[in-house]
């Protein structure tokens, strides 16, 4: 039978069930009960709040848990790399989130999200959520918690694909759109002041031959009908700090179109930050950072802009030409104000499209052939 760990932090001295332990550490402290079962929906926020009524912040990462119970007011929750079969339903979800639905400001789910929901869910508000988490390997996981909950106060977004793979599998970009297309429609990234997104992918097409910049440029085209990408991209004028982790190409291209009435996508934009551990992705960034700063030359007649970004930090591959970089540093006319340069390993993740998904399959297939062919 399994044991179930929680981190809870910010915990007051507490009357405790004999059902459950508590071992005391500094700074933490960690609870622990054996029991595999579920506890009744209606039973979760009552035990919660006898057993941990000061209760704050609570992190629960990579251990099954059997949720036995529902703490309530928490300001933060982190779930991270929760079995499958041990997630909460979106119904289960729902109600641990509404037992701390006017007091959470913070919450992480990372690879715990179900992900199957059940469309007849009302969404669940949550007034005061402002940073919003999420780290998914399927689409699914993310449709789940936009379907369950809505965040009015969201000002802080990330979003992180689990697998470390270059995945260029077209079902998985194409999902990857829908996903896109969902967040646009149900969360308030008007509002956002700080992005980061990681290994997201999406279909390998050209914007060009979509939607011409000068269309866009001119305002020919209504912003209801630009590609899903530069919808979202649209989406984020108060936007100030942006961090791309692996950058999709398509979300660098979509970056560098200029709409009606303003310089630039992401007009706000004060910080931005790429890291990769990929040479061929530090030539999308180049292209795009020309890209970027051509346009601003072009829309202010000829003429040197001043510096776009208070701040640009690269985290590149240690082969990376480190001679290229310092002309970035030293361009007499930097776009950024200051400019930071790391250095990281270079690591190349695993590729998965969908011929080696097929050859897997086929190789399955004779493998069943061979076995079959032994039986006989």
């Amino acid at each position: 039978m399994w044991n179930t760990a929680l981190s809870l932090i910010s915990v007051c001295w507490v009357t405790i069930p004999s059902c459950v332990n508590v071992i005391y550490k500094p700074r933490e402290s960690i609870l622990t009960r054996n029991s595999g079962g579920y506890t009744a929906i209606n039973e979760l926020a009552e035990i919660g709040q006898d057993c941990f009524p000061s209760l704050k912040r609570l992190r629960l990462s990579g251990t099954p848990h059997g949720w036995f119970f529902s703490a309530i007011n928490l300001v933060e929750l982190v779930l991270q790399n929760i079995p499958t079969q041990y997630r909460a339903t979106d119904k289960l979800l729902q109600v641990i989130l509404s037992n701390s639905q006017h007091t959470l400001q913070v919450l992480e789910l990372s690879g715990s999200l179900h992900a199957g929901v059940d469309h007849s869910s009302q969404r669940l508000s949550l007034p005061v959520v402002h940073t919003l988490k999420v780290g998914f390997a399927y689409i699914e996981e993310m449709s789940t918690l936009l379907r369950i909950a809505e965040f009015p106060a969201l000002t802080n977004l990330s979003l992180w694909h689990l697998e470390d793979c270059l995945n260029e599998d077209q079902r998985h970009q194409s999902e990857m759109v829908e996903a896109f297309q969902e967040m646009t429609d149900k969360l308030p990234l008007h509002q956002l002041t700080a992005l980061h997104i990681d290994a997201v992918s999406f279909p390998r097409e050209d914007l060009h031959s979509t939607i011409a910049w000068d269309a866009v440029r001119n305002g020919t085209v209504a912003q209801a009908q630009y590609p899903v990408i530069m919808r979202f991209i649209s989406e984020l004028n108060a936007l100030q700090t942006l961090t791309l982790v692996r950058p999709d190409p398509l979300f660098l291209q979509s970056m560098g179109y200029s709409p009606p009435s303003s310089m630039l996508f992401l007009p706000s934009l004060k910080k931005l930050r790429f890291e990769t551990s990929i040479p061929k992705e530090c030539l999308h960034i180049a292209k795009y950072w020309r890209r970027r700063i051509e346009v601003l030359t072009l829309l202010s007649g000829g003429a040197f802009a001043g510096p776009g970004l208070e701040r640009l930090e690269l985290l590149f591959p240690h082969t990376q030409d480190n001679a290229a970089l310092t002309g970035w540093k030293n361009d007499p006319q930097p776009y950024a104000m200051s400019m930071g340069v790391e250095f990281q390993r270079e690591h190349i993740p695993f590729l998965i499209d969908e011929d080696d998904l097929y050859m897997e399959d086929s190789d399955s297939d004779e493998e069943d052939e061979d076995d079959a062919m032994d039986e006989d």
